[in-house]
């Protein structure tokens, strides 16, 4: 039977440093690639931000998740100061339930009878007590305030998970209770 010889002379006891050594440096060269990564990935991100803010701010949400989206939204749109604008996370039709309902994120209501419109300068409530109102909407944190003309405020408190927008919980002026909206599509 043949032995197995060593290239250039090494024994079993010079083979434990080399390869120490040799794994600290792949270690080591692999967190340096992923540094690298991370700076190339944040100078994309900075010059996205400042050509397409729109594409940019779905690439984060893909990324980074809905509360970082939320964030950066803020940073780039004033909702400091009531605007007529909606967020356009918002913009549509969102049925409305008494309870929060435990579905998934690709839920789709099996009706929009009595739901909640929301658009740009209007805030629609839908159903048996059909109400219209011109709106100017703030937004703080993950709480959009839409301030109606004629009532008091509308307090709408955005529920993400994950990348997703997931529901929306609004407290609508005169209703005891609030109501739980989920996207019509």
């Amino acid at each position: 039977m043949k032995t197995l010889r060593l290239p250039f002379g090494l024994r079993g006891k010079q083979l434990v440093p080399i390869t120490i050594g040799a794994g600290a440096a792949l270690i080591a060269g692999y967190v340096m690639l992923l540094n690298h990564e991370e700076r190339v990935m944040e100078k994309y991100y900075e010059k996205l931000r400042a050509t397409n803010s729109e594409l940019y701010l779905s690439k984060i949400m893909q990324a980074r998740g809905f509360r970082t989206y939320l964030k950066e939204y803020l940073t780039i749109h004033d909702y400091s100061h009531p605007v007529a604008e909606v967020p356009t996370f918002l913009v549509g039709r969102w049925a409305l339930f008494d309870k929060e309902q435990r579905v998934s994120d690709y839920f789709v209501p099996d009706s929009c009878h009595k739901a909640l419109e929301i658009e740009d300068g209007e805030f629609k409530i839908l159903g048996d007590h059909a109400s219209d109102y011109p709106a100017r909407y703030t937004m703080k944190g993950t709480t959009v305030t839409a301030h109606l003309k004629g009532a008091k405020a509308a307090s709408i408190d955005v529920v993400g998970y994950g990348s997703h927008l997931h529901h929306i919980t609004v407290q609508i002026p005169g209703r005891d209770h609030p109501r739980y909206g989920y996207m019509c599509h």
